[in-house]
């Protein structure tokens, strides 16, 4: 009888879908303990869900509250080595994780949008007593906060309007406004797609993520970053919510204009903090939104800091953040 290879498919396959994710490093262990949980219903599903936040007081004595969106791929502790920084300037610093990253619930048939997850956050600083907050947020956490300032613009037209949450400024760091003046991976086309998209996500290993994550990193940011953001995405089977969360590619497509709209058109001080040396989001990107937001303030920083000022070069993302507040007279 002649052996088939082809039998050993099925258990290799098995084998693979089941294996395990990979334990959580002890930096996400220890900023996991720093956190709490509020729970979210939907009012589209009716379905409710966990969403992680971590609030923690500043330095400054005044009563100023800021906000932090994260990105992709990470979460909430992309944030924890500008903190030292930012309490300086703030009596009181949220830091929420978006529906499907971090610790926060990851279902995996969710209708993931920018304005659901404003929505959510929203609802958070509700739920905390936050009547006042200044935006800074980094990547796909921008597109939220894109949508927060042109959700407080209709607020703030409206005088039927109930919800009291005031927004006092927004900053995005590499934010990705405009697909078109973008680079995208052949994974961010694919992994959306019905059906292949889901597939690619369910089979997807930590070394293909690793591969696609080379262009976000710079050369100063260690593999073990990359180790932890593999580790905190297959958290709670994060990975299997990927296709449905990359959905942001068609928002960015549609609302682009009328995000820049919101950010030219709102009365609050709002800037843009860019490094240079980013694959993702080019300097065309960075310089048609000039053209577009041309009341906005911006910051460049050094040449060889990329897409990812926070892990990069932290510091030097603090100083451009407070060089900002300083000319808005947001802070003395």
């Amino acid at each position: 009888m002649t052996f088939r290879w082809s039998y050993l498919l099925v258990p290799i396959l098995a084998v693979y879908l089941t294996w395990p994710a990979p334990p959580l490093p002890d930096a996400a262990l220890s900023h996991m303990r720093r956190g709490n949980y509020f729970w979210f219903k939907c009012s589209e599903s009716g379905e409710s869900h966990r969403i992680f936040y971590i609030d923690t007081p500043g330095d400054s004595p005044s009563a100023r509250t800021l906000v932090l969106l994260h990105g992709f791929p990470i979460g909430s502790i992309d944030w924890n080595l500008m903190l030292p920084g930012l309490r300086k300037m703030f009596s009181r610093i949220i830091v929420p994780e978006q529906l499907g990253f971090g610790f926060s619930d990851k279902p995996a048939f969710y209708r993931y949008t920018m304005d659901g997850q404003a929505q959510i956050f929203e609802s958070l600083l509700e739920h905390l007593g936050v009547t006042s907050v200044h935006i800074l947020s980094h990547d796909t956490g921008a597109l939220v906060g894109f949508q927060m300032v042109k959700r407080f613009n209709a607020r703030h037209s409206s005088l039927g309007e109930k919800n009291p949450l005031r927004l006092l400024s927004s900053t995005a760091i590499n934010g990705p406004l405009f697909l078109r003046l973008d680079n995208q991976l052949a994974l961010q086309y694919v992994i959306h797609l019905p059906v292949v998209g889901y597939v690619l996500t369910y089979v997807g290993f930590e070394g293909l993520y690793r591969f696609n994550l080379r262009p976000m990193f710079g050369n100063d940011v260690d593999e073990s970053v990359k180790q932890l953001g593999y580790a905190v995405l297959r958290y709670k089977d994060g990975h299997l919510a990927q296709s449905r969360i990359f959905h942001y590619m068609k928002e960015r497509e549609l609302y682009e204009d009328g995000w820049a709209a919101a950010l030219q058109d709102t009365h609050i001080p709002v800037s843009y903090i860019f490094g240079p040396a980013d694959w993702f989001h080019l300097s065309t990107g960075f310089e048609h939104y000039k053209l577009k937001v041309p009341r906005s303030h911006s910051a460049v920083l050094a040449e060889h800091i990329g897409h990812t000022p926070l892990w990069e070069d932290p510091s030097a993302a603090v100083n451009a953040y407070r060089e900002f507040l300083v000319s808005e007279n947001l802070i003395p």
